[in-house]
């Protein structure tokens, strides 16, 4: 069930407390995130990427896995936002996958 109009609002309000390095940049990657994802979990994405040490490329990467991912990953990330806590943090703490991220959109 994608975001609801309502839940974007209170969102935006939400994101201003991460510290993005780009914040315009982060709510149009966060509303491209929560076109495809429940209230829920992007409710719990921005819990998690408030604690992250880079939010922004913790950000990107995971709309990335969201949508390069087959229906059965979403579906796993929705019943278990734990997994989602774990892709989270793994893609904003590790250099290597946001050069590899960055590599491979350049070719």
């Amino acid at each position: 069930m994608p975001f609801s109009p309502q839940s974007a609002g209170h969102a935006s309000d939400r994101l201003a407390n991460v510290p993005f390095g780009d914040m315009e940049a982060a709510r149009i990657t966060f509303e491209r995130i929560a076109n495809r994802i429940s209230n829920t979990l992007a409710s719990v994405l921005i819990s998690i990427l408030a604690d992250c040490s880079d939010p922004d490329a913790a950000l990107l990467l995971f709309e990335r896995l969201v949508i390069e991912s087959s229906p059965d990953i979403m579906e796993l990330l929705e019943e278990h936002p734990f997994v989602a806590h774990y892709a989270t943090t793994v893609f904003g703490t590790s250099w290597h996958l946001h050069y590899r991220s960055i590599g491979t959109a350049l070719y």
